[in-house]
Order: structure tokens, then sequence, then C-alpha cells
């Protein structure tokens, strides 16, 4: 009996079982810092690795108050062999960097260079909307990146929307928000798509939209507007109840 119990204490404090456990250099995740004066849970990271699992995407965001994402290099066991992520933070350039090898452990942090990116002046009034309800209504305006399925190599993907602003709707129905110009960002319009503009009332406390708003004439399913160079003077959107 105490023979067996001496060679049990053995086999778990051999030290090759307890450097096993160890991290190895190797496993050192990537740290993304934004320039000081950003606030990181405005921005959002997403990113793509590659390796002996297949495919792997996902997002990062750091804590609140804090300037550093975090990209885990290892997925279910394995390190991966390629990396690339897509950055945006509001009032800034798209942010893209590619990696077919990843980094050597010292180089595993990475402070991108941010580039101020214009804003175009988009205005919408809206139809349908019940004329009785008086309560104080949001617009949401999202983006889709559709341009990030090429970026990362895939034919499709699941495609993710970024909350980009929440603007007041007035009474009568019109609504006015700055845009990014992604038209003028190279990031994006290097895949011929730069994504699509989403426009919705949601609930402000439940966060469950309410109306889905579809501009007239469109044939999109999803009711988004493309980016473009300039939009129309006013753009007239019907609203429908959110299913």
């Amino acid at each position: 009996m105490k023979r067996v119990l001496a060679f049990t204490l053995a086999v778990v404090w051999l030290p090759g079982s307890q450097a096993r456990e160890q991290p190895s250099p190797g496993d050192l995740p990537i740290r993304v810092i934004l320039p000081a004066g950003i606030e990181g849970t405005n921005c959002r990271l997403e990113y793509f690795l590659v390796g002996s699992f297949g495919g792997f995407g996902s997002f990062a965001r750091p804590q609140s108050g804090e300037r550093a994402f975090v990209i885990e290099t290892r997925h279910e066991g394995a390190a991966p062999k390629s990396l690339k992520f897509a950055l945006y933070c509001p009032g800034y350039r798209l942010h893209t960097m590619s990696f077919d090898t990843l980094p050597g452990v010292s180089d595993r942090t990475i402070e991108p260079k941010l580039q101020p990116l214009g804003k175009v002046q988009f205005r919408g009034v809206i139809r349908g909307l019940p004329s009785r309800d008086t309560r104080v209504r949001y617009v949401d305006v999202d983006y889709t990146p559709s341009w990030i399925c090429r970026f990362f190599g895939l034919i499709d993907c699941f495609q993710t929307r970024w909350r980009l602003t929440s603007v007041r709707l007035s009474s009568d129905g019109q609504f006015s928000a700055a845009l990014p110009d992604f038209a003028q960002d190279a990031a994006a319009t290097t895949f011929k798509d730069a994504g699509e503009f989403t426009f919705v009332i949601r609930d402000k406390q439940s966060g469950n939209p309410l109306f889905e708003l579809h501009p007239s004439g469109s044939r999109s399913p999803l009711g988004s507007i493309p980016v473009a160079k300039d939009y129309p003077q006013i753009q007239t959107f019907d609203a429908e109840p959110a299913r």
C-alpha cells in the first residue's frame, strides 16, 4: 500500500510533468494596443486563425478603460500558422494586418497607427410609424463589413453587424446621422464591396428591434444601403414591425 502511494506521488511531481503544465513562450497571446485617447470598448476587432484545426474566426474586446485587445495564439490545443485581423475605431480608418506566420514572442505587442477617417452626413425620413406613438425613438445605424470574408480568404462567412451610432428620431419621422466615409477607406474598397448600412429602431431598455427600416424602392432583402461616395439628399424609409 505504501509503495503504491509513493509511486503515485513520484509521478505527480516529476519535473517533466510539471513542465508540460506550463505554457510555452510560443503560446503567448498577441496584444493589439490602441493609441492613447481611444476608448477600447468603442472599437471592434475581428480576427481569423488558420492552423491544423482548420480555420477559426472570432472577435476580441478589451475591458472597460483598457486599450489592449488580446488574441490568443492557441486553439484546440494547437498553435495557428497564420493570423489576420481587422480593427475599427470610430473616427478612424479600418486597420488590417496579415501574418503568414505568427510573429516572434518579442514582437507580439502591436501598436497600430490609426489614420483619421472623414464622415458623410446622412438624412432619412420614415413613413409607416404609428402616429399616436409619443415615445422618444432612436434609430440605430449598423454596419456590415461584407469585405471581411474576402480579406480572411473565405468564399462565404457569417456576417456580423457593427453598431456605429444611435440618433434621435424627430416627431415628424426624420433623423440625421454622420456615417463613416468608408467609400474613401482603401481597406474596404480594395475588395469592391465596402459593406452596407442597416437602420433599425430598437427598444432602448431591452435592445430588441421594434421596427426594421427599408429604403423605399430598394430590392435589398436586408433593407440595407450600400456604402457610397454620396447619398440622396434625404432617403425615405418604410418602417416594418420587426419579426
